[in-house]
């Protein structure tokens, strides 16, 4: 069973008045017949938890959903503050506490009536990704991630896609600096160079989205450090790290060849996987040096035998990524003949993301 219902119509959620429904069901079958009675009389379940972390992800997604939920399901959190419906789980004994338990379509319509309508306004959603969404984490500092999401987002766009560039490294955003442009925070801007750009540093940037990412073919985000844990008092980093990970994007990860670095991204990656065991990762190295063909070969394999994901060796072309930050441009204008140019063209197009 899926986290979550990722054949949704984003038309549905967008133009939906009715509040959305999210389940957390442990028994699978008891939550089929919800889930499918739930859409029967034309209510939109957006979100299918199976684990407590995923159920909290949707919660901050959206926070004024109904929640079904079984009394055998295991929570991380107090939900008191969400609107919800109590089920009797099947793996509890039956003279446990009275729950409800329906079996009808019109039993599940009742439950859902009786809740305060004035309590069922809109929900305030974040914006929707599109599903060519690229989100770029760090391992460490100084690696060249930045550098590297405005390749990608700039050969996205040569390729005729329509593509935002978000910085939403809010420890160190860096876009704005490099393009001198400096009111990407209020408004998305655009540019000459086939994207256009816009920064989240606060909740309300991140709303501010909402109706207007939606046209956007493909969206590239700077994250910025990936070992920044989420839900350390971070609020504005910790919403956008669980609106990237419900999302259901590519989750690219830029890091350097040492083994510091290796020790954080299999701590990164085995936290994201705990989340959603169905996230796809591909790396991105940035070697510190030179390599010979056969040196990047070797890099891939003990990489990609290790952690079970796509990985890209980058060339080491400083020169060329100074010269873009000098001419506050990108590399296919200030450095048409860097190599990193047709490195990440054919990693793309090996991915099948171009």
């Amino acid at each position: 069973m899926p986290h979550q219902v990722g054949e949704l119509l984003w038309s549905q959620l967008v133009d939906s008045q009715k509040p959305l429904v999210i389940t957390a069901i442990r028994d699978t079958d008891q939550e089929s017949f919800i889930a499918s009675a739930l859409t029967r009389i034309g209510r939109l379940v957006i979100y299918r938890a199976t684990t407590a972390h995923a159920l909290g992800d949707a919660l901050m997604q959206y926070p004024r959903a109904i929640l079904f939920i079984s009394d055998d399901f295991a929570v991380l959190e107090n939900f008191d503050q969400v609107e919800k419906i109590a089920l009797k789980g099947r793996a509890r004994p039956l003279g446990q506490a009275a729950l409800h338990n329906p079996t009808t379509d019109l039993e599940i319509e009742e439950l859902l009536n009786a809740i305060d309508k004035s309590q069922l306004t809109p929900v305030r959603s974040l914006p929707l990704l599109p599903q060519n969404t690229f989100a770029l984490f760090s391992i460490g500092r100084h690696v060249g991630t930045t550098a590297t999401a405005i390749s990608v987002a700039d050969s996205i766009s040569q390729g005729g896609r329509s593509t935002l560039l978000l910085d939403c490294n809010i420890d160190a955003p860096q876009l704005s600096h490099h393009f001198q442009i400096h009111n990407i925070r209020d408004e998305i801007a655009r540019t000459s160079f086939g994207f256009d750009l816009y920064e989240i540093s606060e909740i309300s940037n991140l709303y501010g989205l909402t109706g207007k990412i939606e046209k956007y073919e493909s969206v590239v985000i700077d994250m910025g450090q990936a070992t920044s844990r989420p839900g350390e008092g971070r609020r504005v980093g910790d919403l956008l790290h669980r609106w990237v990970r419900g999302a259901r994007c590519h989750q690219v990860i830029c890091l350097r060849d040492d083994e510091k670095s290796l020790a954080e991204l299999s701590f990164f990656i085995s936290r994201e996987r705990d989340y959603r065991p169905d996230q796809n990762f591909s790396l991105i190295l940035i070697p510190r040096k030179l390599l010979a063909k056969r040196e990047r070969i070797k890099l891939i394999e003990r990489y990609s035998e290790h952690l079970g994901v796509s990985v890209e060796v980058l060339s080491r072309d400083s020169r060329s990524i100074e010269r873009a930050q000098a001419q506050n441009s990108t590399l296919s204008i200030a450095a048409p003949k860097s190599p990193l140019i047709a490195e990440i063209a054919r990693y793309l197009k090996e991915g099948r993301y171009s």
